[in-house]
């Protein structure tokens, strides 16, 4: 009875982390996981053939493999979510530790910037950045990177605030430590998991930003798919066609839904208020 107690308070993160890892493995290896290439014809195939045997999620107008092409859309999709969470955690993280941690009027002058950054959503960031500089896979991670860097900046400079009231950091400054040395050895690795968790909850807004871009036409130019972007493509064809729309669209909101569940069962496991 115990280990099947056991077995279902595990489920919500053993369950998400199994698609994850899945999802991941096709972004990483698609050559080997998918039957054909993403702008390969089939030749064997007809315009628009429903789900079958042969092709498990159907065949486009242009007669190529949906699954294939939703395979090598992972790669596009995650690495894009993947890069632009790092690009932002790296902005958050130059804005959001000397926020927290310096007094007077920087500290009042950042956190300043930080709310002015906040009232634009990420996805209007995202339209500003491409519209400005065009869409590519730079521009794009850049993008959605900036409109998640100020996210990350006002969970960390919350974080260094509450740590750096905390008596250990005034003992360690009372022994001679810099403050350089106070925010490297003992702010940061205090919060590194924090951060962690909200890491992954924005991975889910990523891929949700990148797919509103490519389905508006602003995402990886063709031919490269996008999860985005086939939805896009599908809906010229949705009621000739309704797999082209539906099977990307369960991709996205798969994905989403696994790295929000994934996010919040960590932060269940790893807070100690909640035990």
């Amino acid at each position: 009875m115990r280990v099947t107690r056991r077995t279902a308070q595990a489920l919500p993160l053993i369950l998400p982390a199994i698609v994850l890892v899945s999802l991941f493995l096709a972004a990483i290896a698609p050559r080997a996981l998918a039957r054909y290439d993403y702008r390969q014809l089939v030749a064997s195939a007809t315009r628009f053939e429903a789900p079958s045997q042969a092709h498990w999620l159907g065949v486009d107008g242009l007669r190529r493999d949906v699954l294939s092409r939703m395979v090598w859309a992972a790669r596009a999709t995650l690495g894009i979510a993947v890069l632009s969470v790092l690009a932002g955690l790296a902005g958050g993280s130059l804005l959001g530790l000397p926020a927290g941690f310096l007094k007077g009027r920087s500290a009042f002058a950042l956190q300043r910037l930080i709310d002015l950054l906040l009232t634009f959503p990420p996805l209007l960031f995202g339209l500003m950045v491409v519209a400005a500089l065009g869409s590519s896979y730079p521009n794009l991670v850049l993008a959605i990177g900036i409109g998640l860097a100020a996210r990350f900046a006002r969970v960390i400079r919350n974080l260094v605030v509450t740590v750096a009231s905390l008596e250990y950091i005034e003992g360690a400054r009372a022994l001679g430590a810099s403050d350089v040395r106070v925010v490297l050895a003992h702010i940061v690795p205090n919060i590194a998991g924090t951060v962690g968790i909200v890491a992954t909850l924005y991975l889910g807004n990523a891929i949700r930003v990148e797919a509103a871009l490519s389905f508006l036409g602003l995402g990886i130019r063709p031919p490269m798919p996008s999860w985005g972007s086939m939805v896009r493509e599908g809906m010229d064809y949705l009621w000739q066609a309704a797999w082209l729309v539906v099977f990307p669209g369960l991709a996205i909101m798969l994905a989403v839904m696994c790295f929000n569940l994934l996010g919040d069962t960590l932060r269940d496991y790893l807070d100690p208020r909640l035990k």
